[in-house]
């Protein structure tokens, strides 16, 4: 027999629960696991698999080595990246169940830990994020183990230290768990101990060694440091607080609301009524003088709040919150939390069935917001992303060798998934590129927006239902060289392309190019309608560097402008140029207008005859 009568006698009815629950977990993430890469960084993380390199953004900085690292151990039994990386999230997913449990039990009791695992399990987000390659849950496990080795630590100095090694370790998988030293630093205060303070900031330290020191070794120094630098301006520069202009009230709250809409979105319009539940416990709690005291000074209060408020903070100084998983690392403690109140709740009434109903209720809530996550996870399982679909088509439509694929969103799925096809990213080709490639009789199939000013080529729409907020909708857009046609491209300056009653426009800030290609040295006439933003604006026309022309636009009604022009052989260049400035709708009160652009003049039905 592998095991004894003893030995099975040991072992708890909530412990055979909770290894149910773990199970059952693993079983229905590996179920619903996706078959694509759903993500941006999910490409790099499968690029990095095989040829790890900071430096080529295979994955991004901070280089997620100890993500990396796991996933080469597991490739060594599935031999392919999806399979390894989408078996990671469903194990460490389900495995985070465990400490999620051992934590509530320590701090409450066995029913807290068992519904508090549940909780994890269903929520939409972590059931999401369980079957699809990325980061975070693999994350999710290691600082919550981290947190529940922390918190036995408070007694055992054994525990202290293996949570020292975890929590060096985990910050090698997302950089932004380095936000567990505060948390570290309250349990080294109640311990007290010089000593083993120090100790156990030599261990955290060597855990740190473990993934710097051979990504150091990897990448140089000062290489590291500088793309590091890069990587968190960019980073830091894009939080929805800092886009709306900084830390005021009104901005405050607005992201707030940015961050409730991000937790309802994680777990289901249930959070509201988790919340409310908790907001009464805590107010009966506090009924209570001698509680009320009690509670402000208990270590489990403190303990739960140095996980809670650094990510929370962080989140909202630094993130832009426009997709749950930031918030991942919050549902541990809420689910515990959640569940301590919904018992605490149910056991309030004297009378039997008001309990019954207490818990009737609750399991009804957990039931909705279960089969919302499964609903998601099942969606995200039978339907391939909208950059997927793209990739799909171009390789069944179009020659490798005769066309080129101007990418923005999707390059990374693009450069995957059409490995082919000559993919170039939209940010770094510039207009001389395109003219290259029009003179070679290429096809451009561009993405988001036609390479030309103004063309009324069909859109291409692919579309995955809103499962996943990134990748929902591509459209990519057909170009060739026309002999009738002289090609006018942006280049810079010029806002998307907007359809106005069937007229392609576009807004241009107060400096914007034009390049058009002639095969030959001719004279033209351009022509165009504009009209101008808010106030009257004048409009310089330069080609090629040299005055055309200066013409006054209104502000009621296109005026048409020609301009007679000088074109040589192969790439011109047309400046417009608005002297009094561009204005953003939103700085302007009495527009009432949220739009951020800076607009001068709208400009359409550019020809050249």
């Amino acid at each position: 027999m592998l095991f004894d009568n003893e030995k099975l006698k040991d072992i708890s009815q909530c412990h055979i629960l909770l290894l149910l629950i773990v199970v059952v977990s693993f079983v229905l993430r590996m179920y619903l696991r996706t078959n694509y890469l759903d993500d941006w960084d999910s490409v790099q993380f499968m690029l990095g698999l095989k040829d790890y390199s900071i430096l080529a953004h295979q994955p991004h900085p901070p280089g997620y080595p100890v993500y990396i690292f796991l996933g080469r151990v597991f490739n060594i039994i599935f031999d392919d990246g999806l399979q390894t990386f989408t078996f990671m999230s469903a194990f460490f997913g389900s495995l985070a169940l465990i400490p999620t449990y051992l934590l509530a039990e320590k701090f409450f009791d066995n029913r807290v830990g068992l519904l508090a695992a549940v909780l994890l399990a269903l929520t939409p987000v972590h059931l999401l994020f369980s079957v699809v390659v990325m980061t975070d849950i693999v994350s999710s496990f290691f600082v919550t183990s981290t947190a529940c080795l922390l918190y036995m630590g408070l007694r055992s100095t054994k525990y202290l230290y293996l949570a020292s090694l975890m929590m060096g370790i985990t910050m090698g998988i997302r950089w932004t768990d380095i936000l567990l030293i505060p948390l570290f630093i309250i349990v080294l205060i109640y311990r007290k101990q010089l000593k083993i303070c120090l100790v156990s900031g030599l261990i955290a330290l060597a855990g740190v060694c473990l993934w710097f020191i051979p990504v150091l070794l990897d990448t140089g120094f000062n290489t590291f440091i500088a793309i590091q630098k890069a990587q968190w301006i960019y980073a830091s520069g894009g939080s929805t607080l800092s886009s709306l202009g900084g830390l005021t009230l009104s901005n405050l709250l607005i992201t707030l609301r940015a961050m409730m809409t991000l937790f309802i979105e994680g777990w289901s319009s249930v959070f509201i009524i988790f919340l409310l539940i908790t907001g009464i416990v805590i107010l009966i709690k506090m009924k209570n003088r001698y509680n009320c005291v009690h509670c402000i000074v208990d270590k489990r209060l403190v303990f739960i709040l140095s996980w809670l408020v650094p990510y929370f903070l962080f989140a909202i100084l630094f993130y832009m919150l426009y997709i749950p998983r930031y918030l991942l690392p919050l549902f541990p403690p809420l689910s515990i939390i959640f569940a301590y109140s919904m018992i605490e709740l149910a056991e309030i009434p004297q009378r039997r069935w008001i309990k019954g109903s207490f818990f009737l209720i609750f399991a009804i809530l957990i039931a909705y917001m279960g089969s919302q996550a499964i609903a998601s996870a099942y969606a995200i399982h039978t339907t391939a992303p909208a950059p997927v679909q793209a990739a799909e088509w171009v390789k069944g439509q179009y020659s490798p060798q005769d066309t080129i694929v101007i990418a923005g969103g999707s390059f990374k799925h693009f450069q995957y998934y059409l490995p082919n096809f000559t993919t170039k990213f939209d940010i770094y080709l510039s207009p001389y590129e395109i003219y290259n490639f029009l003179i070679e009789n290429k096809t451009i199939i561009s993405e988001g927006s036609p390479p030309t000013f103004d063309t009324t080529s069909k859109a291409y729409i692919f579309e995955r239902p809103k499962i996943y907020p990134k990748h929902e909708c591509v459209k990519l857009y057909e170009f060739k060289m026309c002999d009738e046609q002289l090609p006018i491209l942006t280049d810079g300056g010029w806002h998307g392309l907007e359809d106005w009653g069937g007229t392609p426009t576009r807004w241009m800030s107060d400096d914007a190019t034009l390049m058009i290609y002639s095969d030959k040295n001719r004279t033209a006439d351009l022509s165009f309608q504009a009209l101008s933003f808010y106030r009257p604006r004048t409009l310089e026309i330069y080609v090629n560097d040299l005055p055309r022309i200066w013409a006054d636009i209104p502000t009621e009604g296109f005026v048409m402008v020609n301009v007679p022009i000088s074109l040589n052989e192969g790439a011109n260049v047309v400046r417009f140029h608005v002297p009094e400035g561009c204005e953003r709708p939103c700085d302007i009160p009495e527009l009432n207008n949220a739009d951020t652009r800076c607009l001068s003049l709208s400009v359409q039905n550019i020809t050249i005859t």
